[in-house]
């Protein structure tokens, strides 16, 4: 079985290898079938490029900023060029999508919606996997130099979706899922995996830009985009419901119901929404 061939502080120019990586990552992005052989072409590109004693520039350049106690000059900050056009790739592939569903509204801009993302966010981890020897060296110099808007490169991919095709989607997006929502309150039944998807994504794309390689969730996207609004429409869907039931209804039989609608919302929370807005959503219910 042939193996791919590593070679190690050589000159390798990125436009040596570029047009086949591209080639992979259109293969990746397009979700074919790649076999393993395949997938190590791509990793041994990009660890053949940033191993290479070759510098651009732009590298030679960052190998003179060092911080006092580093070591200067080396292969480690081979990688500049290569994560610019990655960069670029990715918000190419975004303009693309974006055109397909600016358009699309209610539940065919949540299909469309989480389809994509969910393709994207597979194949984004693949792409991760590929750039590993980028992460670990490159990506990681760059963030204790303390250099603004690098990313290892899922990532990156992440910033760019959130850049390129969420901010001009969120709207419709979190909109059909509003509607979604009031929806199943008034008894009908809806696709709850495609409000599962959309919170995942939002939740995902919580990002903390002064600290790129911190762990655990961000929650500002999900709450500034969806959040805030879901709440605000829950309290004026039960005033109105309210107002409307004791009309024709005594209190005690409004209590029952909302107590029922209580459980209901915490059930809702449980399926499909992020557990942290269980507090404030049951707030929001005990003013009205």
């Amino acid at each position: 079985m042939p193996v791919a061939k590593v070679h190690a502080g050589q000159k390798h120019d990125l436009d040596q290898i570029w047009d086949d990586l591209n080639e992979g990552i259109e293969q990746v992005f397009q979700r074919l079938s790649m076999s393993k052989m395949r997938y190590m072409e791509l990793y041994t590109h990009v660890y053949n490029y940033c191993t290479s004693v070759h510098q651009t520039g732009k590298a030679r350049a960052l190998t003179a900023k060092t911080k006092k106690g580093a070591e200067p000059g080396g292969a480690q900050f081979v990688g500049l060029e290569l994560y610019e056009r990655l960069k670029e790739l990715l918000k190419y592939y975004q303009v693309g999508l974006l055109d397909n569903g600016v358009k699309l509204m209610d539940e065919a801009v949540l299909k469309f919606y989480t389809q994509q993302w969910e393709e994207y966010q597979f194949s984004s981890k693949v792409l991760n996997g590929v750039c590993a020897y980028l992460n670990r060296h490159w990506v990681r110099r760059e963030c204790e130099e303390g250099r603004k808007g690098i990313y290892e490169i899922y990532q990156l991919a992440l910033v760019t979706w959130r850049d390129n095709l969420f901010r001009h989607l969120n709207k419709q997006v979190t909109n059909a899922v509003l509607k979604f929502i009031e929806r199943e309150r008034c008894g009908e039944t809806i696709n709850k995996r495609l409000v599962s998807s959309v919170k995942d994504c939002y939740v995902e794309l919580g990002l903390n830009e002064d600290d790129p390689t911190a762990r655990g969730q961000n929650l500002s996207v999900y709450k500034e985009s969806f959040e805030n609004q879901f709440l605000e429409d829950t309290e004026r869907f039960y005033i109105r419901e309210s107002v409307e039931f004791l009309r024709q209804n005594p209190v005690t039989e409004y209590m029952k119901k909302a107590e029922g609608r209580l459980k209901e919302e915490e059930k809702r929370v449980l399926e499909y929404l992020h557990e942290t807005t269980l507090q404030r959503l049951l707030v929001t219910c005990d003013k009205v």
